[in-house]
């Protein structure tokens, strides 16, 4: 009789393995080489831009991190913890507009267009976040012995954070803009603030049991659609 194949499946586990990684991580950054090539980044060769606004996120997660553990109160009281810590996530939510804010600061004047600017921003900061919050999950996971549907999650988050990063980048350079308006400056004011408590909120559904992570991600997306619909409609007024 023909010998089991073991053999063949102690082989094809790995490549399996291999392939749904593989697909995790194109499904997860692929979609970030896609802006860059589609717009006008490519056309103005852009990648320090990128990259510039990639290594301030970096720093600014740094100082984040270093402020967090250093003025965070422990306390045994599980639920004050959990107010404490969202309040401190907060707070320390700002500094990503001040890090934002710099980054937008630190392009050349050479480059004027500010849909370039924006955008790359945008892209370097969101290229940043996926890299350092998703590719270790990804590698360490993806690559098991069992399929798991949370590693495609992870990969369909970093699409929707993309247009929610490049959102955050417009909105804090239409908040720069002296003439902005007294009409656009509250909707921005309010999109800024929207864009900012959405992990909170993502937190919170999530803690209370109200949605699974498939619910989450959905709620992630509507909210990214109007968010970002919201923003380009400001931006396309302001620049007339």
């Amino acid at each position: 009789s023909p010998p089991l194949h073991g053999g063949d499946l102690s082989t094809r586990i790995p490549t399996m393995t291999l392939f749904h990684f593989m697909n995790c991580v194109l499904l997860t950054f692929l979609p970030y080489v896609v802006v860059y090539k589609g717009t006008k980044l490519s056309e103005y060769s852009a990648i320090a831009i990128v990259l510039s606004s990639a290594a301030i996120y970096v720093a600014t997660q740094l100082v984040k991190v270093l402020l967090l553990a250093t003025f965070l109160p422990a306390t045994e009281d599980g639920v004050e913890m959990s107010v404490l810590q969202e309040g401190s996530r907060l707070v320390a939510g700002v500094g990503d507009l001040f890090g934002v804010r710099f980054a937008l600061a630190s392009v050349p004047r050479s480059i004027g267009d500010p849909d370039v600017i924006a955008l790359g921003v945008g892209l370097g900061w969101a290229a940043a976040e996926s890299s350092l919050e998703r590719f270790l999950p990804l590698w360490l996971g993806a690559r098991g012995l069992e399929f798991d549907w949370k590693y495609l999650q992870i990969a369909l988050e970093s699409n929707v954070n993309l247009p929610l990063f490049i959102s955050l980048a417009v909105l804090v350079w239409l908040y720069g803009r002296k003439k902005l308006g007294p009409r656009r400056r509250p909707l921005v004011h309010i999109l800024l603030a929207v864009v900012l408590l959405l992990p909170a909120l993502m937190r919170i559904l999530s803690y209370a049991g109200l949605a699974n992570a498939w619910a989450l991600l959905s709620v992630r997306a509507v909210i990214m659609v109007c968010t970002c619909w919201s923003v380009r409609a400001i931006y396309e007024e302001h620049r007339r």
